[in-house]
């Protein structure tokens, strides 16, 4: 692209910088004749296109996403590095949650690797530019969901939310986990969603995520209508915060360890 617009400014601007040098040697210095020769050179430059590329033209600018979501980033980066860091284990905790991320927004994707995960965050034009300054990583974290099989969200339902008898195999380790705005297929409403490789589902956590041993983060895929292999009901979180069996209200109420 910028070879082009190299060519093009050659083919435009050479020329009609030759036949000025050429008319004022040919004037010999003649101060009049100069000032025509100036006004015609300076009236030809309306006839020179407005080159650009792309449909914005050549821009500089670092690609970026709101305000708003850098700081919602944040506030997950300190929430997973105090967690990994506390005393306590299956324990919940409230990073507060995303807004929504918009269509060819921001997205976010978390990627396991031997030494911890990784964070990349995209946005700018058309949501899919990374955001080199934005990106980190948190060393020792294993990224998990409630999901994967109908006997994790059981087992999880069992241990913290209709009952308080822990068990083990309530939760799924993944190697990636992306969050952005989605439809989630045909006729489905476009809002933030989860991905950890099953495809994109509901993400209504209430801005909870939890940690079983202080080294696996958990987020929350959701559902309606009861849970299942695709996440937990819904309703123990972001639809209807204040139920019983909610985990924002058991939390609230110290019925829930929090980190």
């Amino acid at each position: 692209m910028a070879s082009q617009l190299l060519q093009k400014l050659i083919f435009y601007i050479i020329p009609i910088i030759v036949a000025a040098l050429l008319l004022f040697n040919y004037y010999g210095g003649d101060a009049s004749a100069f000032e025509k020769l100036k006004s015609g050179v300076e009236g030809a430059k309306d006839y020179v296109p407005n080159i650009s590329i792309g449909d914005k033209g050549l821009s500089t600018s670092k690609p970026t996403i709101p305000a708003e979501h850098k700081a919602q980033l944040l506030r997950l980066n300190e929430t997973i590095n105090q967690m990994l860091k506390s005393s306590k284990q299956n324990c919940f905790a409230n990073y507060g949650g995303f807004s929504e991320l918009g269509e060819k927004g921001t997205s976010f994707v978390m990627t396991y690797s031997e030494s911890g995960t990784k964070f990349k965050v995209f946005g700018g034009a058309g949501g899919d530019q990374l955001i080199t300054d934005l990106s980190f990583e948190i060393e020792g974290m294993i990224p998990c969901v409630i999901a994967g099989s109908s006997t994790i969200t059981e087992n999880f339902e069992n241990s913290f939310l209709t009952g308080k008898n822990i068990v083990g195999n309530h939760f799924m380790n993944v190697n990636v986990i992306a969050l952005k705005t989605d439809d989630g297929g045909a006729f489905g409403l476009t809002e933030n969603r989860i991905d950890s490789g099953s495809g994109p589902k509901d993400f209504e956590d209430a801005g909870f995520i939890y940690t079983p041993d202080n080294e696996h983060i958990c987020f929350f895929p959701t559902v309606d209508g009861g849970s299942d292999a695709d996440g937990l009901d819904d309703d123990f979180l972001g639809e209807t915060p204040n139920a019983a069996t909610a985990v924002p209200r058991q939390v609230s109420e110290g019925r829930l360890k929090t980190c």
